[in-house]
Formats: C-alpha cells, sequence, structure tokens
C-alpha cells in the first residue's frame, strides 16, 4: 500500500498527487523502474478524479511507456485499462474500446483472471 491511495480515497487530491510524485522520483533514482510506473497511475488516477482527464492521460501514457520498455506485462495492462476507463469518461467510446481490448488481451496471456474480468466488464461499459 503506498501513501497517496488513502489520501485519494479521502478526497485530498493533491496531497496524493505530491505523494504520488515523491515516490515516482524515489524510484527513478534508485532504478526501479516498475515502482515509477505505478506511481506514475497514482498520479494519473488523482488528476483523473479532479476531472483532469487529459493531465490523467498524460501520465497513464508515460507508465505504459515505462511498462513496455521493461517489459512488465501486468504495469502495461494496468496502464490500458486506466487509458480506456479515462476514454470512457471523455466519451470517446471507440479509443476507450480500443484500449480495454488490449489491456484484456494482455491480461489474459499472463493469467491474471481478476483483471480479466475489469476489462470484460469495462468492455461492456461503452
Amino acid at each position: 500500500m503506498d501513501l497517496g491511495s488513502p489520501y485519494r480515497n479521502l478526497g485530498q487530491y493533491l496531497k496524493a498527487i505530491e505523494l504520488y510524485q515523491q515516490s515516482s522520483a524515489i524510484f527513478r533514482e534508485i532504478g526501479n523502474r516498475q515502482g515509477e510506473g505505478l506511481s506514475l497511475i497514482g498520479i494519473g488516477n488523482a488528476y483523473s478524479d479532479l476531472g483532469q482527464y487529459l493531465k490523467g492521460i498524460e501520465f497513464y501514457q508515460q507508465s505504459l511507456n515505462i511498462s513496455r520498455d521493461i517489459g512488465d506485462r501486468y504495469g502495461e495492462g494496468l496502464s490500458l485499462m486506466n487509458l480506456g476507463i479515462t476514454y470512457l469518461l471523455l466519451r470517446q467510446y471507440p479509443k476507450a474500446i480500443e484500449f480495454f481490448q488490449q489491456s484484456l488481451a494482455i491480461q489474459q496471456d499472463i493469467g491474471d483472471r481478476n483483471e480479466v474480468a475489469k476489462s470484460m466488464s469495462n468492455l461492456g461499459n461503452p
């Protein structure tokens, strides 16, 4: 568990962003790219909670790039799912579906049945 999530759950999104940015910087400094990518997802989530969807997309895309660079399939699937959710909120349904399908394929490939179920549920939303 990270410290940003409780603040996000309390609606203190700016504090959550601050903490996620700090953790991202530390992970980058110590060479933990997976941790950096997950922190970037946290930042994206907080911006999406604030209704700043394009800013959220920016951070999800950064996380996606890191996950692909290091071969982190779980992180890649998570980034794609968050991109899909954000495009769904923006009512850009074809883009949302595209990201959900990519996420689903990865999650099926790695055998993460929990995330498979989430992706299938999200695909039913648009």
